[in-house]
């Protein structure tokens, strides 16, 4: 036996434990069987430069390194169509914002709303909104557009969705060897035909009704349809189209959100309006009402294809060519 006396386990935990916080790393305390092994490491090699510790676990955890933070991860749970942004950091309310995406509607107002719902909750309500026709914001494809993308596409079969045309019945159980039936439980959309020239508006009623109930129960989870959707919730509402809506809805007038003229002072307000020397006929002056609603900062970044497909829809009272915009735009300017 040697003379010099052993140093109990107890103290080497807490030499070692002193050291690691000293150097402001904390962790747990390291337990004695694993710090004895250490300090005898350290003691046969005594003119090494200090290194971190590794406490090494043989299951299926890795190593954690001391003084070194792990990689984060996130679990992000089962898939979902839609997630809401989380934005709102350094907003200030009310917004006077001229527009905002659904997904940024939807984080706001799950705020204030009640009963609470969560801004997926609200988003999926505003994505079934659309599909129903109830809004449209800045949309670059229509609902009958993006009914018709799904229908030819080649992963039509991926969706998480079935197509059914006309009055076929679904897809027959599939008798499986243990004689049991395999049923295709998949969401079903009626479409009157498999033309999709021959499709419009009024003949797809049943399915746009049919996706935005499932779009609002959260039916759909395939990944496939999450890409086809991926730009809904980017669409942006004016405020008007927005408070309209809610109103029709009977719901609360928002309080994260304001018009321009209920922030804005009458004198500072700029508005779309016809040149000096220039007038506007009844219809032009209709295109003008429809851009102040539409544009009401005055940015109109969008192609003239989709700008005018927006101003027909709100001017409904009467027929609007493109020419008759173009017209309109030349003889007015924001000021």
């Amino acid at each position: 036996m040697s003379g010099k006396s052993e140093v109990p386990a107890e103290h080497i935990v807490a030499h070692l434990n002193a050291a690691v916080i000293g150097n402001r790393v904390p962790q747990k305390p390291i337990p004695a069987c694993r710090a004895a092994t250490c300090a005898a490491r350290a003691k046969r090699q005594p003119n090494q430069p200090a290194r971190s510790i590794v406490l090494r676990s043989y299951g299926k955890t890795p190593a954690a390194r001391l003084g070194r933070r792990p990689e984060r991860r996130h679990r992000t749970g089962s898939p979902r169509r839609f997630v809401a942004g989380h934005s709102a950091e350094g907003a200030m309310f009310p917004i006077a914002e001229a527009t905002l995406s659904l997904d940024k509607i939807a984080e706001y107002w799950s705020r204030e709303i009640h009963p609470r719902a969560s801004s997926n909750e609200l988003l999926g309500v505003l994505v079934s909104a659309w599909w129903l026709g109830e809004l449209r914001g800045d949309s670059v494809h229509s609902r009958l557009q993006l009914l018709k993308m799904m229908l030819t596409s080649k992963y039509r079969d991926d969706l998480g969705i079935i197509f059914i045309v006309g009055n076929d019945a679904g897809p027959p159980p599939v008798d499986l060897p243990d004689e049991s039936l395999k049923i295709d439980l998949r969401p079903q959309i009626r479409v009157p035909s498999s033309n999709i020239e021959s499709l419009d508006e009024a003949a797809c009623r049943d399915a746009f009704h049919a996706l935005a109930e499932i779009t609002k129960t959260s039916s759909i989870e395939s990944k496939s349809y999450r890409e086809f959707a991926v730009l809904l919730p980017s669409i942006k509402l004016t405020y008007e189209e927005f408070s309209t809506w809610c109103a029709k809805r009977s719901y609360d007038v928002p309080k994260f959100w304001k018009s321009r003229d209920q922030l804005v002072p009458p004198q500072e307000r700029k508005i779309w309006q016809a040149k000096p020397g220039k007038r506007l006929t009844t219809t032009e002056a209709a295109v003008v009402k429809a851009m102040n609603e539409l544009f009401p900062d005055g940015k109109s970044d969008l192609v003239a294809k989709t700008r005018d497909e927006l101003i027909k829809d709100r001017v409904t009272h009467r027929a609007v060519s493109s020419r008759t915009i173009q017209r309109a735009l030349e003889k007015i300017h924001f000021v």
